[in-house]
């Protein structure tokens, strides 16, 4: 690849690429396998790699201004810098109205949002009590800074009885049975070949992109000590950071 002698911008962006695709292939060629091996331990190396870069990027803006860091943000987007949230549904307004109209205007893409989220969140974390937890401390967190955000603003019963116990709570139990049924799963290393169906190859392809197993995991039982209690209410605490 040769130099843009009269554009500066080109150049940096063009080595900044070049820079990530190579540590992805270090990554693929020298990075530890994970826990993950399906579809293949290679894709997870990959994807960890892309973590590093990730924390690497964190650590270089929290070195930085506000100024500076939108500025880059400019410069890789352009388009950001006339980019504004769209305020005009005020879901903290005429929280009174208690009529079916009021409360079906507020089910819109974020309701969806919530129950996909937390049926994946289940998947992830797999215990009933710490979802709980977590689901009803973000909202708390919602309430306290709903003075900075205006999108956290929200009349009690779109916070409590919508996200809380409709959409996270029906999420949280989807991924909970999702988790149940994955586990009680009877694997068949039948070759792709062998399977005379089209409707049965598509599902074998899909089931490539699944774990390879599945492990019941115990987070808090009677015998857990201090430290293990100690440990899963930091697991909460990043987790109510890493949302926010």
């Amino acid at each position: 690849m040769d130099a843009n002698e009269t554009n500066i911008e080109d150049n940096i962006w063009a080595g900044i690429l070049c820079a990530v695709f190579f540590f992805l292939i270090i990554s693929l060629l020298a990075f530890p396998n994970g826990p993950f091996t399906r579809p293949h331990p290679a894709v997870w190396r990959i994807i960890f790699g892309c973590s590093v870069l990730y924390l690497l990027m964190l650590q270089f803006f929290m070195f930085q201004n506000y100024k500076t860091i939108m500025n880059i943000f400019y410069w890789l987007d352009p388009k950001l810098e006339h980019f504004h949230i769209n305020m005009e549904k005020e879901y903290g307004a005429n929280c009174s109205d208690l009529s079916f109209d009021r409360i079906y205007s507020t089910i819109d893409v974020f309701a969806w949002g919530h129950f996909l989220g937390w049926a994946f969140k289940a998947v992830l974390i797999r215990h009933a009590g710490i979802l709980w937890a977590i689901s009803v401390m973000w909202e708390i967190t919602e309430i306290t800074f709903a003075h900075l955000l205006p999108n956290f603003v929200e009349c009690w019963w779109d916070a409590l009885i919508l996200d809380v116990l409709i959409c996270n709570g029906l999420g949280i139990w989807v991924g909970l049975r999702i988790c149940k049924a994955l586990e009680m799963r009877e694997y068949k290393w039948a070759s792709i070949k062998d399977i005379s169906t089209t409707t049965g190859k598509l599902k074998r392809v899909v089931l490539q992109f699944t774990p390879e197993s599945f492990t019941s995991i115990r987070w808090l039982d009677p015998k857990s000590t201090a430290m293990r209690f100690a440990a899963v209410c930091q697991l909460v605490i990043f987790w109510q950071v890493t949302e926010l």
